[in-house]
């Protein structure tokens, strides 16, 4: 009777046949024992921290306001009728540079019949509030013309355009936006001298321009849905965008409407007098009951009903407060009334005061916020992104474990067999990505209505191109799994530098080196485009064809450098499967040794072989390779013996045993079935 074997005997058995049989099988064991260290070690670096890098996100403040030429009349001496906003005489001029404001002012005034030139002479004004406030800014970086402010251990770079620099493309190039539009700061000041002059028609006209046209945040999912989510929710950067400018603006436009020019020094200045007396009589006629502020809030009520809260609000709060705030404003920055401040005096002090003036920070510095891409702001759709990548990547991975490398027709062409495997796969991934698209659209991705036609082409051009290239990976090693491995591998790279959460420039330099040879990275660019682009219906559709185009190309160029690559080792291996050797010279020796005659070369008597002739050509070269093996394995023994001889170290003796003990293996196909050889 046959005795059971014993656990322990089994056991050691398959450990010895799968792990120990061959140096190649020890090192299989190895790396497949990193492969949790490559996946968890390498997704942990490469998301460890990506916040900190948040500055590293292309921001900035698009100024398209374009400067007014504002001239105006002031009384040569007296405290009445000095400055822009009490002056009976201003001429808004639509110029494009200084000198033309300055000789267009110079011919309005000549020429103005109404002015008495003996009690008026002309003061002129060609600045951009918004230029002012961001260039004065003690945090703007002129060289880089870009304010460069701290957030919480954070660097956030919020670069300034201006003029031509505002027509940049694509329009999403900076992925979060202060937009402030044209005439903003015209209509500041019409605002201003609209209500010292008590004209609530004016007021209303002034302000129905800024509030069709007030400054807006704005930013995109397109790039990369976390980034857009982050920049929408993450309140360091509307405090850096919003409360570092804003604020600024408002201090600016209150000097420059008061700054008067010192002929003897050259520079503007302003007096504390001038200012408080304007501004105390001010408060007197826009709370929310005086007849400018009962016009404004009929107005809003009418015409923007979702603002009537927040105009009420300000109001209130300037009845209430804003007193105080004009006392310790006009005592910080004027401790005597009737000193000359210039600029460079009052701004540094200005700026601040506004700056830690939290109530009218938060209340009134509100802005609208605009994401492209908003209505589809589900996680599922954003993340959705990088798992439908993943998903097709991994579909195709498991393929390669449901077909084997196996040539299952001996005399097929190297070339044939690595197509019919690639067509069968193609058509696999074909059906994957297909019931992958019908499963989008039942869990929510029709919203985006005929978009979902073209995101379902790119998911299958893309899926395609995934298999093409994880066939070819999986045929260059002459062993599968190691091809396997390599895919494995691959997915680890993109899953930490293919876009798929993060932008790679957030994180560690490494990962955004890398991304540039990820397929995810152009896959998910890609779906960013018709979601986020083309599915919105916002932007030129233009643009979006092309960024698709110009990603599908980079796709491509994968194709013939991997096909080439394993198409090269792909005929090596089956030539080998085939004859036992790649080696030409072997070959041609094996030819001679049996009598075949070479036709030409040894390529063309290879495929003119009988089957009968294509077995004795093997068998012949495993007998060579046998051969071979004996002698090295003789010499190795020689040697061996010779240094025993020498030494009479016992462990020569026990080398000997272990070669001689080492035998001549040929893998066969029944063992590892994914082999080609």
């Amino acid at each position: 009777m046959l005795e059971n074997p014993k656990f322990s005997n089994v056991f050691k058995t398959e450990a010895k046949e799968k792990i120990g049989k061959s140096r190649l099988q020890i090192i299989k064991f190895i790396l497949i024992c990193f492969v949790p260290f490559l996946y968890g070690f390498i997704c942990s670096w490469a998301f460890w921290n990506p916040l900190t890098k948040i500055g590293s996100i292309p921001m900035a403040i698009v100024d398209n306001d374009n400067p007014p030429c504002v001239a105006y009349a002031v009384k040569k001496t007296g405290t009445d009728e000095n400055n822009l906003l009490t002056s009976p005489f201003v001429e808004y001029l639509h110029v494009n540079n200084a000198s033309t404001c300055q000789e267009k002012s110079k011919e309005w005034f000549n020429n103005n019949p109404n002015i008495d030139k003996n009690i008026y002479k002309l003061q002129y004004r060609f600045d951009s509030m918004v230029n002012l406030s961001v260039t004065n800014n003690k945090f703007y970086n002129a060289d880089a013309k870009s304010l460069e402010l701290e957030q919480n251990g954070m660097t956030i770079k919020l670069n300034y355009l201006q003029g031509d620099e505002t027509n940049f493309k694509p329009a999403d190039k900076y992925w979060a936006q202060l937009q402030v539009s044209r005439g903003f700061t015209e209509n500041i000041f019409k605002l201003m001298r609209a209500v010292g002059n008590h004209s609530p028609t004016e007021v209303v006209k002034s302000l129905d321009f800024l509030i069709n046209n007030m400054p807006q945040f704005w930013s995109t999912y397109k790039q990369n849905f976390l980034a857009g989510q982050v920049l929408y929710t993450f309140t360091q950067i509307k405090t850096a965008l919003v409360h570092s400018t804003l604020p600024e603006v408002l201090g600016t436009s209150m000097f420059w409407a008061f700054a008067k020019w010192d002929e003897t020094t050259n520079v503007h200045y302003l007096t504390g007098r001038d200012f408080s007396n304007y501004l105390e009589n001010i408060l007197l006629l826009i709370g929310p009951n005086t007849p400018i502020g009962r016009a404004v809030l009929n107005y809003v009520q009418d015409n923007y009903p979702q603002y009537y809260d927040i105009t009420k609000k300000v109001l209130e709060l300037i009845e209430t407060t804003g007193k105080q705030f004009l006392d310790d404003f006009v005592r910080e920055i004027f401790p005597d009334l009737d000193a000359h401040v210039t600029w460079t005096q009052y701004s540094e002090k200005a700026q601040q005061v506004i700056r830690d003036w939290t109530s009218l920070n938060s209340s009134i510095f509100q802005i609208p916020v605009h994401i492209q891409g908003y209505q589809y702001g589900e996680y599922g759709i954003g993340l959705g992104e990088f798992f439908i990548a993943i998903a097709m990547w991994v579909g195709v991975l498991m393929q390669t474990f449901i077909f084997d490398r196996t040539c299952r027709i001996k005399r097929a062409k190297w070339y044939q067999h690595y197509f019919s495997k690639l067509l069968l796969m193609l058509i696999t991934t074909i059906i994957q990505t297909t019931i992958l698209a019908i499963s989008l659209a039942l869990l929510g991705y029709s919203k985006l209505g005929t978009s979902f036609a073209l995101l379902y082409l790119w998911l299958l051009l893309c899926s395609l191109i995934f298999t093409i290239i994880e066939h070819a990976i999986w045929f260059a090693p002459a062993d599968g799994d190691v091809g396997k491995y390599l895919i494995v591998i691959y997915l680890i790279l993109n899953l930490t530098s293919g876009w798929g959460t993060f932008p790679s420039f957030m994180q560690a330099g490494f990962f955004n080196v890398v991304s540039v040879l990820t397929p995810f990275k152009y896959a998910i660019h890609g779906m960013g485009n018709i979601i986020y682009g083309i599915g919105t219906g916002e932007g030129s559709l233009i643009q979006y064809q092309t960024e698709i185009l110009q990603n599908m190309g980079i796709l491509l160029i994968w194709i013939p450098i991997l096909v080439i690559i394993s198409l090269s080792l792909t005929y090596l291996w089956r030539q080998k499967e085939q004859y036992g050797t790649f080696d030409i010279k072997v070959l041609k020796n094996v030819f001679v040794k049996n009598n075949i005659s070479i036709n030409k070369n040894v390529y063309r008597t290879l495929n003119g072989l009988s089957e009968q002739e294509v077995e004795i050509v093997k068998e012949q070269v495993l007998i060579n390779h046998h051969e071979t093996f004996e002698e090295q394995k003789n010499k190795k023994i020689k040697r061996m013996e010779a240094k025993f001889d020498k030494t009479r170290n016992p462990k020569y003796l026990y080398k000997i045993k272990k070669i001689k003990a080492k035998g001549y293996l040929i893998d066969s196909e029944e063992e590892d079935r994914d082999s080609i050889i």
